[in-house]
């Protein structure tokens, strides 16, 4: 799958939150005055986001190139979906882990906030 320049994919992530300010949503990772909070969360969900697609991706084009009997790229296209599977499986694993941390961190500021009354 090939890399996205840091500008486009900045782009496309400006497009969703002003999509979301527009419609009157905040956008996923934002805060109430629309500043993005939490990117690395954020980053984890596009990559396994995008992981997930690229191995979609590259389980048709290995379709495609069976039916047209081209094995190397048969091969090629098989390993692109096993690397995008990994990769879909760590994300997924390091979002579950940040997501628990900062239920976590919520639980203690609950807490916190109940010892003060």
């Amino acid at each position: 799958m090939a890399k996205q320049p840091a500008k486009q994919v900045n782009k496309e992530r400006q497009n969703v939150e002003d999509e979301s300010a527009q419609s009157g949503s905040m956008a996923v990772g934002s805060n109430p005055q629309g500043q993005p909070e939490e990117d690395h969360v954020y980053g984890l969900a596009s990559v396994l986001y995008h992981a997930l697609q690229g191995v979609t991706a590259a389980r048709k084009y290995a379709d495609d190139a069976r039916r047209a009997g081209a094995e190397e790229l048969v091969e090629f296209f098989e390993e692109c979906q096993r690397e995008g599977s990994a990769r879909a499986k760590q994300a997924k694993s390091l979002l579950l882990s940040y997501a628990e941390d900062a239920e976590d961190e919520d639980e203690e500021d609950d807490e916190d906030d109940e010892d003060d009354e």
